[in-house]
């Protein structure tokens, strides 16, 4: 999804002396600075030095950017160990931010929805390298497109015109919204078919396409005969632990919990309208840090968390291979050589929302970071300075995030360098 601005008032963060004072008593969960729990005590010396740090700079990334708040969770061997939240979910209530603060994924989610397909080419109903255009039959099927598969799609080498929709449909972008209230409809799955175009041969040219994942997503529901919000919910994130029955349909009780949406400008927050989607599966989707980290976790345990398989590890390897020469891109995931360790990472984000998603699959080491605030680079320098510090190598300081215009534009595709 494409992400906008996002904003908040130096004034309504928290003082870092208040967050040093709640860091150190997580029980107090209606403090308004922090809201820090450990899941597991791994190697507490070392966690709670790369906590520590991490609470001091988010504080002051919180203090320069005014981002109305923070939730992060850390992996270490293949296990969540730590999730904390910072600021606030609703900066006019003053609602502080905990970690079960549900944001929006954005495009991160692309890493979920392309292991519900992995899911289904298991159980055997497809393959990556099935026609699109034999699934979805031959009155949707998209003129000149038969030798587009599955596999293109989900490493955005499809051919097709990840823009077509918008051109013929809407003016919006690759993937229309509405305001959450408006009650205006969506665009069908049939309509998206019939409006998509073969602009070049698939399998040559990385072209980042919320189309390609929203047919990935009709794919899911053709073959499964099941929503895709049921089919995700079911096989790959309740297995996981992850209490939620339909993730981009948050239920009342998750609405409760939800972060608000914020725009930056000139270093502050201002709010803006919730919006939907007309496709959940590319990024519409409402979670916790620590929910997404738990399946970031799994695909880091070869599709296995705590005793529970989501996935093959021929699967999940297969998902973090780069499928075609012109980018590293896997199924649904970036790759990349950072500073000498091979990563994942993806971002995403929708208006007031930003996320950012890195882990190292040798050392089955990551962190999944979320804000409600969508335009500040923030985010990805923090997933970088956290990662840094989990591998104990030397720390490069985080930059200032103090702007003039407070406008900086943000990406919900993959960072080249995967920060």
């Amino acid at each position: 999804m494409s992400p906008t601005a996002a904003l908040r008032p130096a004034s309504d963060h928290p003082t870092a002396s208040a967050v040093a004072r709640f860091a150190s008593c997580a029980l107090l969960a209606l403090a308004p600075a922090a809201e820090a729990a450990t899941v597991q005590d791994a190697d507490p010396g070392a966690l709670a030095s790369v906590t520590a740090s991490l609470e001091r700079e988010i504080e002051k990334i919180l203090d320069e950017t005014g981002i109305p708040s923070i939730s992060l969770a850390l992996i270490r061997d293949g296990e969540v160990v730590w999730a904390g939240a910072f600021g606030y979910a609703n900066v006019g209530a003053r609602v502080p931010a905990t970690v079960d603060t549900y944001y929006s994924t954005g495009s991160t989610f692309k890493f979920v929805t392309a292991a519900a397909v992995m899911h289904l080419v298991e159980r055997g109903k497809l393959t990556l390298d099935t026609s699109v255009n034999e699934i979805v039959g031959p009155e949707l099927a998209v003129e000149n497109a038969g030798d587009v598969t599955v596999r293109h799609l989900l490493s955005h080498h499809s051919g097709l015109d990840a823009y077509a929709t918008a051109r013929r449909i809407n003016l919006e972008g690759p993937v229309s919204s509405v305001p959450l209230w408006s009650r205006r409809p969506h665009i069908t799955p049939e309509e998206l078919l019939a409006n998509t175009r073969r602009i070049g041969p698939p399998g040559v040219e990385f072209e980042y396409s919320n189309d390609g994942y929203a047919i990935a997503g009709y794919i899911v529901e053709e073959l499964s005969r099941r929503s895709f919000d049921r089919y995700v919910a079911e096989h790959v994130l309740q297995p996981l632990g992850v209490d939620i029955d339909r993730p981009s349909v948050p239920s009342p009780e998750v609405v409760e919990r939800m972060a608000l949406p914020y725009v930056l400008s000139d270093d502050a927050p201002t709010p803006v309208a919730q919006i939907r989607y007309d496709f959940s599966s590319p990024g519409d989707v409402y979670l916790r840090a620590s929910d997404m980290a738990r399946f970031v976790a799994a695909q880091l345990n070869g599709g296995e968390y705590r005793g529970e398989r989501i996935l093959s590890s021929a699967s999940t390897d297969e998902m973090r291979r780069q499928q075609f020469d012109d980018r590293s891109y896997g199924l649904g995931v970036g790759l990349a050589d950072f500073q000498g360790h091979a990563i994942i990472h993806h971002s995403g984000g929708i208006p007031g929302y930003h996320a950012r998603m890195v882990a190292e699959p040798s050392t089955r080491q990551g962190v999944y970071v979320m804000s409600n605030a969508g335009n500040s680079p923030a985010v990805g320098e923090l997933a970088r300075y956290a990662m840094q510090l989990l591998w104990g190598d030397v720390v490069d300081p985080l930059p200032s995030f103090a702007t003039s215009s407070g406008v900086t534009p943000s990406s919900d595709q993959p960072a080249k360098r995967g920060r």
